[in-house]
């Protein structure tokens, strides 16, 4: 896989470091299977909600402090992109299944658990499963969200 870096002046760029890295964290993500890989708090604000709420259309005033089920499939995808050392991407959301537990409300604190359940590379495509845990902080699972991507080299 290919790596490109835009420069300041515009053009695109092959940089084999880059290519390199992003082989060797695909090669440790397969190597640990279905540990978790990432795991971090996140806080569910209220200011979240209302944009939320209003990119959604819901006008109820319900989702102002409880929080709606589809929005737990936002939360930390982009934290785990992050975490990705692709230099240039371009990122699909391919599918999402969420099973809720239990409700949500704002101010609560969440603690995010994530595990790679599939990795699969062709040619400038690298298609990840992940499955994400969100529980509570009396360490209760409230939903389990499962979601499939493609990211693709823009090389």
């Amino acid at each position: 896989m290919k790596s490109v870096c835009i420069s300041r002046d515009g053009r695109h760029r092959t940089n084999p470091r880059l290519s390199r890295m992003s082989n060797s964290f695909l090669q440790t993500l397969k190597q640990k299977g279905e540990q978790i890989w990432l795991t971090f708090d996140y806080r569910i604000e209220q200011s979240q909600l209302q944009r939320f709420s209003l990119a959604m259309g819901e006008r109820n005033p319900q989702w102002q402090k409880e929080v709606p089920v589809s929005f737990l499939l936002t939360v930390g995808l982009e934290r785990i992109l992050m975490q990705v050392p692709f230099s240039a991407q371009i990122v699909l959301l391919g599918s999402s299944q969420i099973v809720s537990k239990a409700s949500l409300m704002e101010g609560e604190i969440i603690t995010v658990q994530v595990k790679i359940i599939s990795l699969k590379k062709r040619a400038a495509q690298t298609f990840v499963k992940w499955e994400i845990e969100h529980k509570n902080c009396n360490d209760e699972t409230v939903a389990c969200v499962r979601q499939m991507v493609m990211v693709r080299s823009t090389a």
